[in-house]
Order: C-alpha cells, then structure tokens, then sequence
C-alpha cells in the first residue's frame, strides 16, 4: 500500500511540474431517465500537450479504448471496443465511436464535459446505421 501511494504521489510531483495535466480521470452521465444510472468512467493519459490516449467502461459492459485530440477546450475523438451484455468476450460486439468533446476548466484541475458524437456496431439493427451518443460529466486531470 505504501509502494501504491508513493508511486500516485511521484506521478502527481512529475505532471505538476510540466505546462498540462498528463493524467486525467473522468465520469460522464447519458442525460436520458433511463441510462442516467450507467456512468462512463473514464481514465486518460497525454503524451503530449494535444494528444491523449485513454480507456473508458459502462459498467464493463461497453469499453472501448480511444485516441483524443485536444484542439483548446474542444477535444476530437476515435475509439473501437467491445460491448458484452452478459460479460461474456467470445460473445462480444465489436464497435467503434466517434466524438466531439467541449471541456470547460475549473482551476487548473477540475472541469465538466459534454460529449457528443455517434457509435457504429455491425450488430445494430437494420433500421439504425448508428447510435447517437450524448454525455454530460466532470472530470479531474493531474
């Protein structure tokens, strides 16, 4: 446990001393009535100050890792993953996302997110080319 809380501490010491935050952690909410249970939670790691690479789950149902382009508070991103009903990966969907994200910061760490943009899976019905994907969150970046 030690070992744990020096490596956090040692990597929050390292991105405080650069110009941006290079980790970043997020949790995004549908604002249906229906989904607003099912929470995005998401991790991001920049390796540099307009590219980030992350990884993201809905209860470990939907995941899917992405790459994000950080272009002033607006944020480009492309992703492919997996959607699993029943958590079984042999029975899994294979899709892919694509979205835009407005990010307004509070301070230099806190901030909220809107996100919009569209999920395409070969498995969606005939009458769906895709799914719409809207999301409203905050997030908190070190």
């Amino acid at each position: 446990m030690r070992t744990a809380i020096t490596i956090l501490i040692l990597l929050t010491a390292v991105s405080f001393a650069e110009e941006f935050n290079r980790h970043s952690f997020s949790i995004a909410f549908m604002p249906y009535p229906e989904a607003y249970r099912y929470p995005d939670v998401a991790y991001e790691y920049a390796f540099t100050k307009n590219d980030a690479i992350g990884f993201s789950t809905t209860l470990g149902v939907v995941n899917r890792f992405a790459y994000t382009r950080k272009i002033g508070y607006f944020c480009l991103a492309a992703g492919i993953g997996y959607a699993s009903a029943n958590l079984d990966i042999d029975d899994a969907t294979r899709l892919y996302t694509v979205t835009a994200e407005y990010r307004q910061s509070f301070g230099d760490n806190f901030y909220t997110k809107l996100v919009a943009g569209g999920l395409f899976a070969s498995d969606l019905p005939e009458d769906m080319p895709w799914i719409p994907i809207l999301q409203l969150g905050f997030g908190y970046g070190f």
